[in-house]
């Protein structure tokens, strides 16, 4: 067996990212299956960063160096939340797995991920009005945006219906629609 020896390069500042690693579940049959992944990166900003391990005990201090930050220590915005959730109402198991994008070899890893069949998806966004009055919003406009992304499955293209997903932002807040232009999926 041939050892290849590697060198692990911080990227620069401005390269760093958060992954955003959604994986989709599907019931078949009373057991659960990957369908395939979603990815889109963040940039680490001075809203969106890691919130403050705590260190109480050493062990955890020990797991967190050998395995990466902690999941619960990642930022996620309303952005992420809707997303997400516009994936759940279709694939309820779904779930999300965060990354850090900060070496060349984790670019690497991304491109390995991605090694599977890509399917063209479509994310839709539409206000949501149940929390508001709907006929203080008569006559007004609202922006309705559309994503598209690569679905990653390693299912034959063909057997997979469409992955569209409708998510919905609350009407009385569109900033939310300002997060979109932060992400970038892949």
């Amino acid at each position: 067996m041939k050892m290849e020896t590697r060198i692990l390069d911080w990227l620069q500042i401005n390269e760093f990212r958060i992954l955003k690693h959604i994986v989709v579940i599907v019931d078949r049959n009373h057991n659960e299956t990957e369908l395939g992944s979603i990815f889109y990166k963040r940039e680490l900003t001075e809203n969106y960063k890691f919130a403050n391990q705590q260190k109480d005990q050493e062990k955890e201090n020990n797991a967190n160096f050998l395995n990466g930050p902690a999941q619960k220590t990642f930022p996620s915005d309303d952005a992420d939340h809707i997303i997400l959730q516009a994936i759940k109402e279709r694939y309820p198991k779904s779930y999300v797995r965060n990354d850090t994008i900060l070496f060349n070899v984790d670019l690497e890893k991304l491109s390995v991920m991605k090694n599977r069949n890509s399917i063209a998806g479509q994310l839709y966004f539409t206000p949501e009005f149940s929390n508001a009055d709907v006929y203080s919003h008569a006559g007004k406009s609202f922006p309705a945006p559309k994503i598209d992304f690569h679905f990653y499955s390693y299912y034959n293209p063909e057997s997979i219906y469409p992955p569209h997903f409708f998510a919905h932002y609350p009407a009385e807040n569109q900033d939310v629609l300002k997060l979109l232009d932060t992400i970038h999926f892949e």
